[in-house]
């Protein structure tokens, strides 16, 4: 009664883990980058508010001033984008990490069912051999009597 092999199947789940590890670090990478656009795009807007500010105490032409309030507009616009890209981003992020968990937990599974499978058969082959090891001095100790 020997266990069923788990290697093969161990090194399967083993590569899905790490197929899942790099999707993951992937995902967190994609994150972090749309993160940092947004930021980046926080500021120029906020700088842009500032120059404005500025501007409008010292005196600013009228065309100066739509363009600024354009681009203003137009960086709210993208930051909006940004905001919602993130999120989505995040959630992504959310479910590789999830798909991550869940992987490892199945190698875990399999590989404690492994450890498992040998115990029990070893136990097996202990018992078998005390059984062999009992009769084999039950034949001795008969032929000894004779």
């Amino acid at each position: 009664m020997k266990p069923f092999r788990l290697d093969s199947v161990l090194k399967h789940r083993k590569r899905l883990e790490e197929q899942a590890s790099a999707r993951y670090t992937r995902a967190k990478l994609d994150l972090e980058e749309a993160r940092s656009r947004l930021h980046k795009s926080q500021q120029e807007r906020m700088g842009l508010a500032d120059q404005l500010k500025k501007k409008q105490l010292e005196g600013i032409d009228c065309g100066e001033l739509v363009r600024y309030e354009t681009h203003i507009l137009f960086l709210k616009g993208q930051i909006a984008e940004l905001e919602n890209l993130v999120n989505r981003k995040q959630q992504i992020t959310e479910s590789k990490h999830r798909d991550l968990i869940n992987r490892s937990k199945d190698r875990k599974i399999l590989e404690s069912l492994k450890e498992k499978q040998n115990s029990q058969y070893r136990t097996y082959l202990d018992k078998k051999e005390t059984a062999l090891l009992d009769e084999i001095g039950v034949v001795y100790h008969d032929r000894a009597k004779e």
